[in-house]
């Protein structure tokens, strides 16, 4: 009988993940520079180089759903996009197609803000039990980088910064999603936002304290997250601003 390959357990800030982490951070810093060069005027069509992050964003779902199909170690409790991750990808994807305005100003805030937060700490203390080359982990991590690099791209290649008033309309749009997420883990079973119990893998979740005192401690910690992340777009503005009058 033919044994079955054996899964390479995750190595946390081992080679394979350093690598991903140094990679997301020169994409994002290569399309925003692409884009600094060549801001597009309102009504231009999108450029390349945001298809490419367009691609990668819209590719995750699908992707995730092939390898969660052929290989046991993920999880089919999460067969919907309805994790925070899952989620700020798809609006990621949709405020790269559309016009500046508003509206997209508006949603940049939220992607920015969930992505450095959320996202990014996904990137770093990564829920997932397979490493390279598993294509679970290419799936975990094409997700993560992907809303990463997009969430810098918006406010430092396209200057879609956060406005007055954005702590609070983000931290609303948070308790919105946290609502739906409940909701649709009471229907399913599920732990959508890791609302119902702690993520599989080790992550900072478990020094926040048992369920359910976490998810307020969660809370607590992302009005301060998003406070300096807010804090640092304004610091980044007036240091642009300072070296554009010299």
């Amino acid at each position: 009988m033919e044994e079955s390959p054996v899964t390479p357990a995750f190595d946390l800030l081992g080679p394979a993940h350093l690598s991903v982490i140094v990679l997301t951070f020169i994409a994002a810093l290569a399309f925003s520079k692409l884009a600094r060069k060549k801001l597009h005027p309102a009504g231009s069509g999108t450029h390349w180089w945001e298809w490419v992050m367009i691609v990668g964003l819209a590719g995750t779902y699908p992707f995730k759903l092939i390898v969660m199909q052929y290989y046991p170690v993920a999880d089919w409790e999460g067969r919907l996009p309805a994790h925070l991750c899952d989620f700020t990808a798809l609006l990621a994807a949709g405020c790269l197609l559309m016009k500046p305005g508003k509206t997209k100003q508006r949603l940049a805030e939220v992607i920015y803000i969930w992505g450095l937060s959320g996202t990014l700490q996904g990137l770093l203390t990564p829920a997932v039990k397979a490493d390279f080359p598993h294509p679970e982990f290419f799936r975990f991590f094409l997700l993560h980088a992907a809303v990463v690099v997009v969430s810098i791209y918006l406010v430092w290649g396209l200057n879609l910064r956060p406005e007055k008033g954005a702590l609070l309309r983000v931290f609303g749009w948070l308790q919105v999603y946290m609502a739906g997420a409940a909701i649709t883990n009471l229907i399913t079973g599920s732990n959508y936002g890791f609302l119902s119990r702690p993520p599989p893998s080790p992550s900072l979740v478990d020094a926040l304290g048992p369920w359910p005192w976490y998810i307020l401690s969660i809370e607590l910690i992302g009005l301060v997250y998003f406070t300096v992340l807010i804090l640092i777009s304004k610091i980044g503005q007036r240091a642009e601003k300072n070296g554009d009058s010299l």
